[in-house]
Order: structure tokens, then C-alpha cells, then sequence
């Protein structure tokens, strides 16, 4: 008896374990004018129908989808996802109202994939990716420096940290929101330095993002504190962007 009491405690050790170790993690989703040139479908609509789970559906209930805004990809009135079985997989619910980043399928346009580690979110009125699609259809050029500030250790953004750029000898400055986010418009396209402070009592850590650790240049010291300074380069309507990792910050 006792022999089987300790084989199910086992069991179950590892089970949850197994859960714990498989639990989403993303890091912190791109800004628009960054992510919406890596999908291939932007779009706002409201989840209609959702299958339930059966063996049939190989617990992969089908998500209908009904389109009400289209900025990117997907033609159809009507889109296509599902429910997946992993860690990261959004659980939609009928009648919820959100903002889709995906992937096409390659054979049915109008079936999409997407999940947590997307920019795909709970729709609000004021999301700063609105921002940027009407900027797109703008006939004035945009010239952006997009910073996401973040807690590395909790994957939420950090507000108030300042940042400056130096543009044709004029210092332009900006703070990130309470998302993290953090916007400064330039005058042209080209390669420009940036320099973010470190609040005080918090470490830094280089970018999550592959990609981003080219960026970095260097760490420095001045009179308004220390700082990170990040080389990015901005494009018409593909935003310079640099990412910030900070550890042990408190509010």
C-alpha cells in the first residue's frame, strides 16, 4: 500500500511538473509598425462560433470568426482558426472582440493561424496599433523610434522610463507608457542613436530578440544617470526599433 501511495505521488509530481515547464512564455510582442510587416493578415473581428472539443476535431475546435475590419490579408468576411492544445493557444469565446495578428494557410486564404505570442489582443478602442494603420493610409511620410521597455523577469511593460535622440542637432525626448511603450518621431529616414535611462536599483539585459542584439552599442554614465544607447534604423512606416529588458525595477 505504502509502496502505492509513493508511485502516486510520483505521478503526479511529474505530471504538474511536466505542466509547469510547459507553460507559455513569449517575449514581449513588437510594436505594430514592426509586426505588422511579419504576418501575413491584420484584422479586427468578433469570434461567432466555436466548435466544441471532440475526438473527432482531434481537440482542435474550429473558431469561426467574423471580420469587421480588415487592415492586412484576409479577404474573406469570414475567418478560420482554432482552438489548439498548447500552452500558448488563445481560448476564444463566443461573442469576444479582438485584434488578430496571423498567419494565412497556404491552400484556404481565409483559415489563419495565430496565439499569445502574436500582438493578437482583446480589442479596445485605443490600442496604439490604430495609431499606426492610419498612418499607413497617410500621405505623409512617418518616421518613428519604437521602444518597448519591459520587466524581464515579468513580461510587463515598465512606464516612465525616458529616452532621447539626438535629430539634426535637436534632442527629442519621450517616456513610455504605462504598456512600455515608447514613441519618438523623427524628421527623415537614416540610422540614429538612442539613449534610454535606467531607473535607479534596476539592471538591464540584452534583448530577448535575436535580432535586436546588434542594436545594442554600449552602457554609459552621465549626469542625469546611467544609460543604454541603441543604434536603429527607421524606415517610411517600418519604425526603428529597440527593445529593453530591465531586471529588479521596482515601482
Amino acid at each position: 500500500m505504502r509502496i502505492i501511495r509513493i508511485l502516486f505521488i510520483l505521478t503526479l509530481t511529474i505530471i504538474f511538473g511536466i505542466q509547469t515547464s510547459f507553460a507559455c512564455r513569449c517575449f514581449t510582442a513588437p510594436p505594430p509598425c514592426y509586426n505588422y510587416w511579419k504576418v501575413d493578415a491584420v484584422f479586427v473581428g468578433t469570434v461567432k462560433n466555436v466548435e466544441n472539443e471532440s475526438p473527432e476535431n482531434n481537440f482542435m475546435p474550429k473558431v469561426e470568426v467574423e471580420v469587421e475590419q480588415n487592415f492586412k490579408g484576409m479577404k474573406s468576411k469570414k475567418a478560420i482558426t482554432q482552438n489548439y492544445g498548447h500552452s500558448c493557444a488563445w481560448r476564444f469565446g463566443k461573442d469576444s472582440k479582438f485584434l488578430f495578428y496571423g498567419n494565412l494557410d497556404e491552400k484556404e486564404e481565409n483559415y489563419f493561424s495565430t496565439h499569445y505570442c502574436t500582438r493578437t489582443q482583446h480589442f479596445e478602442e485605443n490600442l496604439t496599433d490604430f495609431d499606426f494603420f492610419k498612418a499607413l493610409n497617410s500621405s505623409t511620410p512617418n518616421y518613428w523610434i519604437w521602444g518597448t521597455i519591459s520587466r524581464g523577469d515579468l513580461n510587463s511593460g515598465i512606464q516612465n522610463v525616458n529616452a532621447e535622440v539626438f535629430d539634426n542637432k535637436k534632442k527629442l525626448s519621450g517616456f513610455s507608457d504605462k504598456n512600455g511603450d515608447l514613441k519618438i518621431v523623427v524628421s527623415k529616414e537614416g540610422k540614429y542613436i538612442v539613449r534610454v535611462y535606467v531607473p535607479k536599483g534596476a539592471t538591464f539585459n540584452i534583448s530577448q530578440w535575436e535580432e535586436q542584439h546588434q542594436l545594442f552599442k554600449r552602457a554609459g554614465k552621465n549626469k542625469k544617470g546611467r544609460y543604454l544607447e541603441y543604434e536603429v534604423e527607421v524606415k517610411n512606416n517600418q519604425c526603428g526599433w529597440f527593445d529593453t529588458n530591465l531586471y529588479g525595477f521596482k515601482d
